[in-house]
């Protein structure tokens, strides 16, 4: 029974990466491939032995335990589905594999005022989890009743947001589908990831997300530019966001920048004395 199976999916992953005969390897997958419900540390592991069976068994040819290997790469990793091509070579294919975004979404229900039972255990599993400083972890009240409790990894989610491109709703849907159905719960995803300060940045009514780091490179050009920031230009961004990136430019350069008449600019008090 897959359920009874799936209670030894530990086991079953651990004995995938020391398992040496090809047979048995296609069984192990077989199994495996009953069971649906992974857990971060499942798919980490997962990943990490699924890159070395890759190496090993990579066919052009579409042998059994490679045909197997990959659909049950397609199947844990869905995000790969996309990326993955017919005739696509070794290197690619474990690249792709390696550059997968983990993240995992767990929905539990709860009293409307209190964390218990289930959802409170499971909390705790997370705070002694053994991958823990691998992932980012947090919960948001979907409903009065219902949490969504997300686990990232926090190395794939830093680079998502690090990059200086602005991102747009449609993107970020793309990027988090696994976890994030509706833009409703993509807002309110992100506005936690900004308020616990896992990334930086801020996400607009309009749904374009403004990356810290292209606005800080955006600025850092004015000033280099112009010796000014005209802050009518930033009008769809919140002041205290814009004012903060120059703070921080000004305290990374050592340079003082002076706010103009009705808080309309900012100006680089070095160009004014030049």
């Amino acid at each position: 029974h897959s359920d009874l199976i799936c209670n030894y999916k530990n086991d079953l992953i651990e004995a995938l990466g020391v398992e040496k005969k090809e047979e048995n390897l296609v069984g192990l997958i077989q199994l495996l491939k009953k069971c649906l419900d992974y857990s971060f540390e499942n798919l980490y592991n997962l990943r990490t032995i699924i890159i070395p069976l890759i190496n090993r068994f990579y066919s052009r040819e579409q042998t059994k335990t490679y045909s197997e290997l990959l659909s049950y790469v397609k199947n844990v990793f869905p995000l790969v589905n996309d990326l993955i091509t017919e005739g696509m070579d070794k290197k690619e294919l474990t690249n792709a594999i390696q550059n997968t975004f983990l993240m995992k979404r767990n929905i539990f229900f709860t009293p409307p005022d209190e964390i218990v039972g289930q959802t409170k255990k499971f909390l705790q599993n997370l705070k002694n989890s053994s991958r823990k400083d691998l992932k980012i972890y947090f919960y948001v009240r979907k409903q009065e009743k219902k949490i969504h409790i997300y686990e990232l990894e926090k190395e794939k989610l830093v680079g998502v947001f690090l990059k200086k491109d602005n991102l747009q709703k449609k993107q970020l849907l793309k990027i988090f589908s696994p976890i994030i159905d509706t833009e409703q719960e993509l807002r309110l995803f992100l506005n936690t990831l900004i308020k616990l300060e896992h990334i930086k940045g801020f996400y607009s009514k309009l749904g374009y997300f403004y990356s810290y780091n292209n606005l800080k490179s955006e600025l850092i050009g004015k000033f280099q530019e112009k010796g000014m920031v005209n802050l009518k230009k930033y009008n769809h961004l919140p002041p205290d966001f814009v004012s903060g990136i120059i703070k921080d430019i000004s305290n990374s350069t050592k340079r003082v920048f002076l706010i103009g008449k009705n808080n309309a600019a900012y100006y680089s008090l070095k160009k004014i004395q030049q």
